[in-house]
């Protein structure tokens, strides 16, 4: 409903949106620039694109996983253009998912638990963990996940599969129940 109404012209609506949605949509573009001022450049182009172009936008069925996919892909550009970088599948691959520890919000958490998680976090290579923060940190699902990074399927499912593996080798996940 709040997007038919962007749409048609709604400006409170916009601006409710925005709110909404804006410190989840940052953080994720600030993993992937790893710059806030980069992050924040992503942001308000993308919103800024969505009012100017509302009239051609049509309906979507994911208002979070159409801003996610818009955010990642105006991160991407502005990354290429920052770095000359001729294409898009290099600035992508050169992306590091920096998942801190701080961000994952367990009561009792001990310091020993968080160190070890950081590590294996930072072990796992940078799909795995862009994957891992929009799995269990965005609670996108498995098809999002897929259709956002442009891979299929399956390699998504591979792809969490072998960073559970890993981070229940380095013996985190022992205290934590994963749920698919």
């Amino acid at each position: 409903m709040m997007w038919d109404a962007i749409v048609k012209g709604d400006l409170q609506a916009f601006g409710s949106l925005y709110r909404m949605l804006y410190p989840g949509l940052f953080h994720y573009a600030a993993k992937l620039t790893a710059r806030t001022e980069l992050a924040e450049d992503a942001l308000h182009d993308t919103f800024a694109y969505i009012w100017q172009h509302r009239q051609q936008l049509g309906g979507v069925s994911s208002v979070r996983f159409y801003l996610l996919q818009a955010v990642r892909n105006q991160c991407l550009k502005l990354l290429k253009k920052e770095g000359g970088i001729q294409s898009l599948d290099i600035v992508e691959s050169q992306i590091v998912m920096a998942i801190q520890p701080e961000e994952i919000r367990l009561k009792e958490e001990s310091a020993k638990i968080r160190e070890r998680l950081d590590q294996a976090l930072q072990e796992l290579s940078p799909r795995q963990r862009e994957i891992i923060f929009l799995k269990y940190f965005n609670n996108l699902d498995y098809e999002e996940i897929a259709a956002l990074l442009s891979i299929n399927y399956q390699s998504v499912l591979n792809h969490v599969h072998k960073a559970i593996v890993r981070l229940r080798q380095a013996e985190v996940l022992q205290h934590f129940r994963h749920e698919k």
